[in-house]
């Protein structure tokens, strides 16, 4: 008879771990659903929508856009509850309140920045790391002075832009106000270049 093998269980994966191999799954099924307007749609419509009614809206494929919306109801962006024979969709707290173009907290300016910029640049990483060099070249074919000015050829653009920036600023004047002792200076000089969220923070 031959001999039992002691069989190693192998250590489940930390779930932090987990986390950081597929986290840009999630990144990227936030800004698809931002760049589709999928929490536009679900907040101007009467009632819940249905996968179906989102699919019809989006001209997009039934099956692609489930897997979609149940991802987003995964990340608590939205709530799905049935109704008779059928599935509702709905936005969630949070994503009526930062995800939606109409409220005033919304991100969609900087996430679909993000989108368009930061997530393509960083599918580069390795080589600017080796290199030591910005990515706008290989990542857009044209340096970041011509980049720049590409993308704010029209007012709405240029107001998106600025609107980016803008949710970039919320996330740290208000910290940075209250983390420095200021108390010292009664005026500040904004230089420009945004919609000035730090000056309003300091005053």
């Amino acid at each position: 008879m031959s001999e039992t093998k002691k069989f190693q269980v192998p250590s489940p994966m930390p779930e932090k771990l987990h986390g950081l191999l597929d986290g840009f799954r999630l990144s990227k099924a936030l800004f698809a659903a931002c760049e589709f307007g999928v929490f536009d749609k679900l907040c101007s419509a009467s009632s819940p929508q249905s996968a179906d009614e989102i699919t019809k809206a989006l001209s997009s494929d039934l099956d692609a856009t489930t897997r979609l919306m149940d991802t987003l109801v995964a990340m608590e962006l939205l709530e799905k509850f049935k109704q008779g024979d059928q599935w509702l969709y709905s936005n969630s707290e949070m994503a009526t309140k930062f995800l939606t173009k109409d409220s005033p907290d919304s991100y969609l300016d900087m996430i679909a920045m993000r989108n368009k910029t930061t997530y393509r640049m960083f599918g580069n990483l390795e080589t600017a790391v080796l290199e030591g060099t910005t990515q706008w070249k290989k990542t857009f074919g044209i340096s970041a002075e011509d980049w720049f000015p590409n993308i704010c050829n029209t007012e709405e653009a240029k107001l998106r832009f600025m609107g980016a920036m803008h949710c970039n600023s919320l996330y740290g004047s208000y910290a940075t106000a209250k983390a420095i002792d200021l108390s010292a200076y009664r005026s500040c000089c904004d230089l420009g270049g945004a919609v000035g969220t730090l000056a309003y923070a300091l005053c």
